[in-house]
């Protein structure tokens, strides 16, 4: 497995085994959301070390600073939209990227597609309603899972469309885990 799969996969699992443990000392399945906007830049920040600068890399940067910043409430609201806003415009453009990087491509099955058509649904957003984000960050972590296992991606010349989408899918499973604490998520 390469190190940029291993270290989404592990972070995801640290942060879902902190919510387990986290349900056998407080009896519910707590998410630590404390850690939520400091893991999304931590991975952020070690792609773009590691990857070639591209605009994947700017949007990885804007998103990784504009999703979770709502976390952080000693911040003028005026800021927290700004950044919210600017991300989502991020999630935009990379749609719009996306979808003609594999429109580029004769071979390149319609389920990729569906990852670039809902990053472009990204204005829905705005909308400060948690059924709405889950069930986005839902779809939109389920087709980048699916558009990870292209071929095409794999190859050396396009890392950063491929870390820029494993960096999706990592920000949709932290959101997904999120959800599970909503639904109170019991396991015993």
């Amino acid at each position: 497995m390469r190190w940029d799969k291993k270290l989404t996969f592990y972070l995801t699992l640290l942060y879902f085994i902190y919510a387990l443990s986290n349900m056998l000392t407080l009896g519910d399945f707590v998410p630590p959301i404390p850690i939520f906007p400091f893991l999304i830049p931590f991975l952020a920040l070690c792609f773009l070390v590691k990857s070639p600068v591209s605009l994947f890399s700017l949007l990885m940067f804007i998103i990784s600073i504009g999703l979770p910043i709502h976390m952080f409430t000693f911040l003028n609201p005026l800021i927290i939209q700004w950044f919210s806003l600017l991300a989502i415009l991020a999630l935009l453009v990379a749609g719009i990227l996306i979808l003609k990087h594999f429109y580029s491509d004769d071979n390149s099955i319609y389920s990729n597609y569906l990852f670039g058509i809902i990053m472009l649904l990204s204005p829905v957003l705005i909308i400060h309603n948690n059924y709405v984000l889950y069930t986005y960050f839902g779809c939109l972590g389920i087709s980048s899972l699916i558009c990870l296992k292209s071929n095409r991606l794999k190859q050396q010349i396009f890392i950063g469309e491929y870390r820029f989408i494993l960096f999706i899918a990592f920000i949709c499973s932290l959101y997904s885990i999120n959800l599970l604490a909503l639904l109170s998520f019991n396991f015993f």
